[in-house]
């Protein structure tokens, strides 16, 4: 059965993508091949689009589909030049501990969707007894999934745990806890400046955190009426961000 023509590209992550030249060969090989070749079913003559997610895109077309159905390899003939797309501003960077079980793969998603920069593992005094393992193979495919899907040229970094004493002192630094108030952006973060937003476990801040935190100057702002998931507040924390200033 012939898939339904979807006029959108299919796109394909090749690393390779920022050192590549015109006069090189333009070869996909392992899992991005299988599941060009073999899931969505590509063709010679279709249009494909690589990225490497540092901020390289191509535009190209499929030439070839060789090597059995196992271990396909794509041949691939640019459509054009390398275009680096400058990496988004200002840089949202959240600071979240590990959620419960498989909604780690849910923030990561949504997290890519809505725009932040990156997540890092945050380790709070109520985080699970500091817990910070995560299946960082499963993490990755997650977020190359995510990058896939709503066509972002720079993927989520996952960057490594980092203590709250440590990730509270940074400028440009936003903690969320339902003690705060209720505040736009707006003043609080510059344009161009990173911001580091802190959202706590489902067990909320330690009182000694909170004083760590007014005592560093961070403002404390509260981001919904209602108590909400961990993994839905670090969203949230992005949108606040990029929608209120």
């Amino acid at each position: 059965m012939t898939p339904p023509h979807d006029p959108t590209p299919h796109r394909v992550h090749w690393p390779d993508l920022g050192g590549w030249t015109p006069d090189q060969p333009c070869v996909v090989r392992g899992d991005e091949a299988h599941h060009a070749a073999r899931v969505r079913r590509l063709r010679a003559g279709d249009p494909v689009e690589l990225f490497d997610g540092a901020g390289h895109t191509l535009d190209a077309r499929v030439v070839s589909i060789r090597g059995g159905k196992q271990h396909p390899v794509l041949e691939l003939e640019a459509a054009g030049e390398v275009a680096h797309h400058p990496e988004p501003r200002p840089a949202l960077e959240v600071f979240a501990p590990v959620p419960r079980s498989d909604r780690l793969s849910t923030m990561l998603d949504q997290l890519s969707q809505v725009g932040a920069s990156g997540w890092t593992p945050l380790v709070s005094d109520r985080s699970q007894g500091g817990r910070t393992d995560l299946k960082r193979d499963k993490a990755d495919r997650v977020v190359l999934e995510a990058s896939k899907q709503c066509r972002r040229a720079w993927m989520l970094r996952i960057g490594e745990p980092a203590a709250f004493a440590d990730a509270v002192r940074a400028p440009g630094t936003v903690l969320f806890d339902a003690s705060g108030e209720e505040r736009s952006a707006g003043g609080l973060l510059g344009e161009d400046t990173p911001t580091r937003l802190l959202v706590g476990p489902e067990g909320g801040w330690s009182p000694q955190e909170l004083d760590l935190a007014r005592e560093a100057g961070v403002p404390v702002v509260r981001l919904a009426t209602h108590v909400l998931r961990l993994e839905t507040a670090a969203v949230a924390s992005v949108v606040w961000a990029a929608c209120t200033r």
